[in-house]
C-alpha cells in the first residue's frame, strides 16, 4: 500500500485510497464483533488496537 507523505505549506498529507477505506471498515467491523463498541461508542482501547493493526498492515 502506497502511503507516501507529501509535504506542502500545510504539513504532511497522505492520499486516501479505496483500499484504505476497505481496511478501515474491516478493522471497525472486527472491533465491533469482538465487543469493543459499547453503547454505540468505540472504546479508547479499540481505537488504539485499530491503529496498531492498520500500521502493521501498512508496514507490510
Amino acid at each position: 500500500m502506497d502511503m507516501s507523505l507529501k509535504k506542502n505549506d500545510r504539513g504532511s498529507q497522505i492520499k486516501w485510497t479505496e483500499n484504505m477505506d476497505a481496511l478501515l471498515i474491516e478493522a471497525l467491523l472486527h472491533r465491533q464483533q469482538i465487543g469493543n463498541r459499547i453503547n454505540g461508542q468505540w472504546t479508547s482501547s479499540s481505537y488504539d488496537m485499530m491503529v496498531k493493526e492498520l500500521l502493521c498492515i501498512a508496514a507490510g
